[in-house]
């Protein structure tokens, strides 16, 4: 944070998009790539009621962590810790590559690029 604020490169405007982004990449991650650890979602044919069982969310520190420095297309890799059956786990995984690839398609919007269209024109010129 500090180091964006005091880069004497880029302007305000860019700053402020940066910090921007930043907050909605957290919320993409919360809300699509990563939703599985905050909401109880199991698959419907489910053999192990997992769906009776909270999810198993990170301590509040883990979360601060994933909070401050988001990085909502990073692979998931704690499958194991989430303690539900072969079936609900399947659908969490499915869940996250399909949130991950909508956050690639929309990451040039969250950072107010325009579509990744514009972005290959603007390249070509």
């Amino acid at each position: 944070m500090d180091d964006l604020l005091n880069d004497s490169v880029l302007s305000w405007r860019d700053k402020a998009l940066c910090l921007v982004g930043k907050e909605r990449l957290w919320e993409v991650q919360k809300n699509l790539t990563h939703s599985f650890r905050f909401e109880s979602s199991r698959a419907p044919n489910c053999v192990n009621a997992c769906q009776m069982r909270p999810p198993q969310i990170a301590d509040w520190h883990e979360m601060e962590e994933l909070r401050k420095t988001p990085h909502p297309l990073e692979i998931y890799s704690k499958w194991s810790s989430m303690k539900v059956c072969q079936k609900c786990l399947t659908q969490m995984e499915l869940q996250h590559q399909t949130g991950r690839e909508k956050v690639w398609k929309a990451l040039p919007s969250i950072f107010d690029l325009g579509s990744w269209e514009d972005i290959h024109k603007n390249q070509n010129r």
